[in-house]
């Protein structure tokens, strides 16, 4: 017998349109994201917009000229901006302003772009040296400082040393009238390189350390390098012996000893007259030391040589060893073949290599795209800095901002799908385990109870990607709340930033002592205006939780002070109290008083509220205007006053409000003929204070009368 059939309808209750609907708001969302991160990439869609269009053109190659011109245009404003960088600390560094440093910065770029130093900053610094060591000044002519630098950089080149030490060295020439100029002084050294008297790498040394004593000599720098010369050839060791040998001997010329008096003697000479001469300096000097040089090496006897020596040179004679008798004053300079221009000389030679001549073309190419982007793309740049730091940073944040809510939104809206559709097929399947269980309960109820049980298992299923899913979509509503939040707070540092500029430049104009009355009022008037507003927004950006922790922290700060002024007024009732101890006390209390005063006006600030004047209501009788000690303009010194705005009065002294139509005046306190009330809290006690209380609640009560009339 055939089994009864039986129809089984199903009916699904799941959003069957959920996932569509969902699929449209994600794409809404992706649209909305895409208008966010446009706007931050704005100028890069223009640039990359332009450039395809280029390409659809089939202008391929032009296009791809353009990449290259602008990756030669990006790369050089880098160093447009260095440069720019290394010219303005050159000006700082050498105290120029205005024309002399755009002078310095225009003679740098043409060294550099002539071939001087390995880069700029090596140029600037050059410069720089040579100014410390006053080579060069700002009265020198453009000549003049590119001749000095040049001959710096070619120095330098040449020998390795390093540009400070080689124009300290010229500088202590120049200082002792050793040579007339600094390219002079550039080409003795240069020579003094190129013949081998600097093989120890001391020349510069030597003349920084033994100037003085060549020029007591009589020497100028040329003589003392032939002298050099002229000892080493002889078998000297190095500069520096050669030199110590006649510093030793310009020492012990003059020192009046019986060894020295011997050693002339031994040459024939008189030792009072050799004193005297070389004691005159200059050409006196120079001729008794050539004097003493022929001396010694007209001596035949070697022994009676060797002790003249050592009586007039001391042990450096026996460092010298045979050398002295290459030592000839007469000759010396011309041992040394051509000086003068020695260093031009060099600087062509290492100018005139194929690299050389490559590098100074191509620093010169560069140099033009450099000091175009100078001239024309840096000002630009700095004007978007400035926008940049101030605006341009809300925007920019606003819109970053935007970005991560789109992004946030598309995965709620996501999220919102699959758990429509997770929920419609969990339940979609559930129901068809159920009805697939009605239809063999009959016939296979185990198999039956097993589908139940998986029908079971795909509603918790369900349930649970449901939950899942909405503590995410919960998380990220948070989320989005915190960027809602954040938003709002950079708007109004937008506003912050804004208002205090305004007021700031306003400020500013309001120092122009030209301004006519009724623009000076107006400007009055919007900083009052913007300061308002600022105060109010400052209130609104404030994070409550830190203003609470202040509060609480003052608070404590206040009570250990209340705790501390009763314990020094309790002290200050012991009788046995001397009149120093309590003085000092008082003055204790007193400082504690203030402290507390200061810690309360610090609470009253964070609560949004001011410190009031005592004047108004102990005086005056009335309470204060808000704010009024912060927002309102004074005339402690009196001037006019414009309709429909509020000045405060008395914050010097009483004063008095004369109203005149539409305008007004007021009257200072040392126009009445008054006395200017100041209250001081002091802590004292006894009978004086009842006294003073007593004094100042009539004076007081005499003021208020005066004012009251004056009113009316």
């Amino acid at each position: 017998m055939a089994s009864p059939s039986r129809t089984v309808k199903v009916k699904f209750d799941g959003d069957a349109n959920g996932l569509k609907r969902s699929s449209k708001q994600a794409e809404d969302s992706l649209d909305k994201f895409n208008k966010a991160a446009s706007k931050m990439d704005g100028f890069g869609k223009k640039a990359s917009d332009a450039l395809g269009k280029g390409m659809k053109g089939g202008a391929l190659a032009v296009g791809a000229a353009g990449v290259a011109l602008g990756a030669l245009v990006v790369s050089n404003v880098g160093k447009a901006l260095e440069q720019g960088a290394i010219k303005a600390k050159l000006a700082a560094q050498l105290g120029a302003t205005g024309p002399d440093a755009a002078r310095l910065g225009k003679l740098a770029g043409k060294l550099y772009v002539d071939g001087y130093g390995e880069s700029m900053d090596e140029t600037a610094s050059m410069i720089k040296t040579s100014f410390e060591n006053g080579l060069v000044s700002l009265k020198s002519t453009d000549a003049e400082i590119q001749k000095v630098v040049g001959s710096v950089s070619t120095y330098t080149t040449l020998t390795g040393e390093d540009a400070t030490a080689a124009t300290r060295a010229v500088s202590q020439m120049l200082r002792n009238n050793l040579a007339p100029n600094a390219e002079a002084a550039f080409d003795i050294l240069t020579r003094g390189q190129q013949l081998g008297i600097n093989k120890a790498e001391d020349l510069l040394d030597t003349f920084n350390e033994y100037g003085t004593q060549f020029r007591k000599l009589g020497l100028d720098a040329t003589d003392s390098l032939g002298l050099m010369n002229q000892l080493i050839r002889g078998g000297a060791r190095d500069s520096d012996v050669a030199a110590d040998a006649i510093k030793e001997f310009s020492i012990r010329a003059i020192d009046g000893s019986k060894t020295t008096a011997a050693g002339f003697k031994a040459l024939g000479l008189d030792a009072g007259k050799m004193a005297a001469e070389i004691g005159k300096g200059g050409p006196a000097a120079r001729t008794a030391f050539g004097d003493i040089l022929d001396g010694l090496n007209q001596i035949t006897d070697p022994v009676k040589r060797n002790q003249a020596g050592v009586a007039l040179f001391g042990t450096q004679w026996e460092d010298l060893g045979g050398a002295i008798k290459n030592a000839d004053l007469d000759t010396a300079a011309a041992s040394l073949g051509q000086v003068a221009g020695a260093t031009d000389k060099a600087n062509a030679a290492l100018s005139a290599t194929p690299a050389a001549k490559l590098q100074k073309t191509m620093r010169t190419l560069q140099q033009v795209f450099v000091d175009a982007i100078g001239k024309y793309i840096v000002p630009q740049l700095d004007k978007f800095a400035s926008w940049f730091n101030g605006p341009g940073k809300f925007i920019l944040t606003g819109w970053a901002i935007d970005a991560a809510d789109a992004i946030l939104a598309f995965a709620d809206t996501t999220l919102r799908g699959l758990e429509s559709v997770t929920g419609g097929l969990a339940k979609y399947g559930a129901v068809a385990a159920l009805a697939a269980a009605g239809t063999v309960a009959l016939t296979n109820p185990t198999l039956a109870a097993s589908l139940v049980q998986r029908a079971n298992d795909l509603k918790n299923l369900g349930s649970s990607a449901e939950t899942g899913i909405g503590k995410a979509r919960e998380q990220i509503a948070g989320l989005r709340g915190e960027l809602a939040k954040t938003k709002t707070k950079v708007k109004v540092e937008a506003d912050i930033a804004d208002l205090e500029t305004k007021i700031s430049t306003a400020k500013t104009k309001l120092q122009d002592k030209t301004l006519t009355a009724p623009v000076r009022a107006k400007l009055e008037a919007n900083i009052y205006s913007w300061q308002q507003n600022l105060a109010k927004a400052k209130r609104g950006v404030e994070d409550p939780a830190l203003v609470k922790q202040r509060i609480a922290k003052l608070t404590a700060d206040k009570t250990s002070l209340d705790t501390k002024i009763r314990q020094a007024k309790s002290a200050l009732g012991d009788s046995k109290l001397t009149a120093t101890k309590k003085a000092k006390l008082q003055a204790e209390i007193g400082q504690l008083l203030a402290a507390k005063q200061q810690a309360q006006s610090a609470i009253d600030s964070l609560r949004g509220k001011t410190v009031t004047l005592t004047f108004f209501q102990k005086v005056i009788g009335q309470k204060p205007p808000q704010d009024i000690g912060v927002r309102l303009p004074g005339r402690a010194s009196g001037g006019p006053v414009v309709a429909g705005r509020q000045y405060l009065v008395g914050e010097r002294g009483p004063e008095i409000l004369t109203m005149g139509g539409a305008s007004g005046n007021i009257t200072p306190n040392s126009a009445l003929g008054g006395t200017t009330i100041i209250e001081n809290h002091i802590e004292i006690g006894g009978e004086v204070v009842r006294v003073v209380r007593s004094e100042i609640k009539q004076d007081q009560r005499n003021l208020k009368r005066t004012v009251s009339a004056g009113v009316r």
